[in-house]
């Protein structure tokens, strides 16, 4: 099982190019948004989700972002890849990652996988490449209602622990 997430715009609030010392605020949104969305990473991981990372950003941005809120052990199971890794100079489609590097080599099933972007473009390429459930987050990042439905996913979809 895995959620997979796009960064900027989705799990950030923004698209983020510099990571500095108000990121709480401008990248993440402030402390409650974090915390929500932190129970929920917390109760994925612990019903054995994958978490994962595919963005057209620097992947040393991410990191850099992620280690802001601490949440890089979160996502050690499904990996981040960043520009550099997406094809054709990170403008290729999203779909290989998610198909070659985390659906493939985890030998997951696309039932058991989620794809959160904002980007219409690569909602669509998610669903007609990989074929896995896919949520187009609109606004600055996934919003309280977002996080809900993501959670409630997760609850339906995990064993008993997430219950």
């Amino acid at each position: 099982m895995a959620i997979i997430f796009d960064f900027d715009r989705t799990l950030s609030i923004i698209e983020t190019y510099a990571v500095g010392p108000a990121a709480m605020n401008t990248v993440w949104g402030g402390l409650d948004r974090v915390k929500s969305l932190e129970d929920t990473l917390k109760e994925a991981a612990a019903a054995g989700f994958r978490l994962a990372i595919v963005s057209r950003n620097l992947k040393a941005t991410v990191m850099k972002a992620l280690d802001v809120v601490k949440w890089r052990p979160y996502f050690q199971s499904g990996g981040v890849y960043g520009r550099e890794d997406i094809i054709m100079g990170g403008t290729g489609p999203k779909s290989i990652i998610i198909n070659t590097k985390i659906i493939q080599e985890f030998s997951l099933r696309v039932d058991d996988c989620i794809f959160l972007d904002d980007d219409r473009s690569n909602v669509s390429d998610i669903e007609h490449k990989v074929g896995c459930e896919v949520v187009h987050v609109r606004g600055n990042g996934l919003s309280a209602v977002d996080i809900a439905g993501l959670r409630d996913w997760v609850r339906r979809r995990g064993p008993s622990i997430a219950k």
